[in-house]
C-alpha cells in the first residue's frame, strides 16, 4: 500500500515500513522478528519519549556481565516459547488446509 500511495518515493518510506514489520509479533512465533534477534522488545521513538517523560535522569546500574546473562536467559526462554507457538501454529494451519483437501490416488 505504501508503494501505491507514495508513487515514486516508495524507497524513502522503506526503512519505516521495515521497522513497523519487524516490531509486530508474528502469529506463528508469538514474538516480533526484532525480539527474536536481539532478545528484547524494540524501543521505538514513542517508547523513548514515554520513558523520558516518566523517569527523567534515571539510568541503569546493571553491569555488562549481568546484562549479557539476562539477555541470554531471555533468549533461551523465548526459543522454548517459539517452539511451542510454532507447533501450535502448525496444527492450526494443517487443520485449516485439511478442510478442503482431498485424498488423491495416482495410477501407474
Amino acid at each position: 500500500k505504501v508503494a501505491t500511495a507514495e508513487g515514486q518515493d516508495w524507497d524513502k518510506w522503506l526503512p519505516y515500513v521495515l521497522f513497523a514489520y519487524r516490531e509486530v509479533p508474528q502469529a506463528s512465533t508469538g514474538f516480533s522478528p526484532f525480539e527474536l534477534v536481539y532478545g528484547r522488545q524494540v524501543r521505538g521513538p514513542l517508547d523513548i519519549l514515554k520513558e523520558t517523560w516518566e523517569a527523567p535522569g534515571q539510568g541503569s546500574d546493571e553491569s555488562i556481565v549481568s546484562y549479557v546473562l539476562s539477555v541470554q536467559e531471555r533468549l533461551l526462554k523465548m526459543s522454548e516459547l517459539v517452539k511451542d507457538n510454532l507447533a501450535q501454529a502448525q496444527v492450526e494451519q494443517k487443520q485449516w488446509y485439511d478442510q478442503n483437501a482431498r485424498q488423491r490416488e495416482f495410477k501407474d
